[in-house]
């Protein structure tokens, strides 16, 4: 828990809202602030800050009522966040970091050991330095020399070339690519042999499903920050549709990534919650 959330939880102790807000703001913006960092571990500190400051403004929303401070901050910084979603530097960097070194490195071992097999002295010239050499080394040499590494190479710059084209178009392209994560997956095309792919693919379907759900809950909370704010102003009135809210506390009705269809304005029975089908963020409304 950060240091700021930990602020966030006492001023809802001490019924302090007006401290709250620019907390919470302050927590999203620092995963804005990641944004332009393409490495993936940054990128994982990122989305770790907006669950974060999700579970504290929907807790803050909950219990404040109508009583929150001013929310005009949290909605922009919200705004920037549900914008700024695009994966393909992050997909291009761990490209680069991970295939092109094990690519060349593999390369410059396999020329070193560029052995004619019609020495008959080869064993003999050659054994110490091959005895030197560690396990993994030598499987990367076989490897090389079988042309199995040339054929796993190209099925991983393939595939990397699918994941940045959809990583870059859309969120919905980003949650297609992860429903059809099979026919990515090393092996799907009939060959059994891919050390590097079988290494370096899996986790990518797991890491662009949470960024799709954790970007899906950014543009609830948007609405759900906006229907407040339009309660605040209409005397806890709930708008009749998001639609109501549309420009003057949304500047257009957010879509639900997976689905790619505009969220919901959800009534339970306790408050009211933003989804489609079901609330992905909720709120309740305290009876007076």
């Amino acid at each position: 828990m950060s240091f700021l959330s930990l602020r966030i939880r006492s001023g809802i102790q001490t019924e302090n809202w007006n401290s709250i807000p620019p907390l919470v703001e302050a927590q999203i913006r620092m995963g804005n602030h990641l944004a332009g960092d393409p490495s993936l571990l940054r990128q994982l500190v990122r989305r770790a800050y907006y669950s974060v400051a999700l579970l504290d403004l929907e807790r803050y929303l909950n219990v404040a009522g109508l009583e929150v401070g001013d929310l005009s901050g949290i909605s922009a910084e919200l705004t920037q966040a549900t914008e700024d979603w695009p994966l393909d530097r992050t997909v291009e960097w761990e490209r680069v970091e991970a295939l092109e070194p094990i690519y060349w490195k593999s390369k410059k071992l396999f020329l070193a050991y560029d052995f004619d097999f019609a020495d008959p002295n080869l064993l003999e010239d050659r054994k110490p330095d091959i005895w030197k050499q560690t396990f993994e080394q030598m499987k990367v040499i076989l490897y090389r020399f079988s042309g199995l590494a040339d054929l796993d190479l190209l099925y991983l710059l393939g595939a990397y070339e699918q994941i940045e084209n959809a990583s870059s178009k859309s969120l919905k392209s980003i949650s297609d690519l992860t429903e059809n994560w099979a026919s990515i997956e090393p092996g799907s095309d009939g060959h059994r042999f891919y050390y590097w792919s079988e290494m370096l693919l899996p986790g990518w379907d797991k890491f662009f499903d949470r960024w799709v759900e954790t970007h899906a809950k950014l543009r609830a909370a948007t609405a759900a920050v906006a229907v407040t704010r339009y309660r605040i102003d209409h005397g806890g009135k709930l708008p009749g549709s998001l639609v109501e809210l549309v420009p003057e506390y949304l500047a257009e009705v957010p879509l639900e990534p997976r689905s790619n269809k505009s969220f919901e304005l959800i009534q339970t029975g306790h408050g009211f919650g933003i989804g489609r089908g079901a609330p992905l963020f909720s709120v309740v409304i305290s009876e007076p």
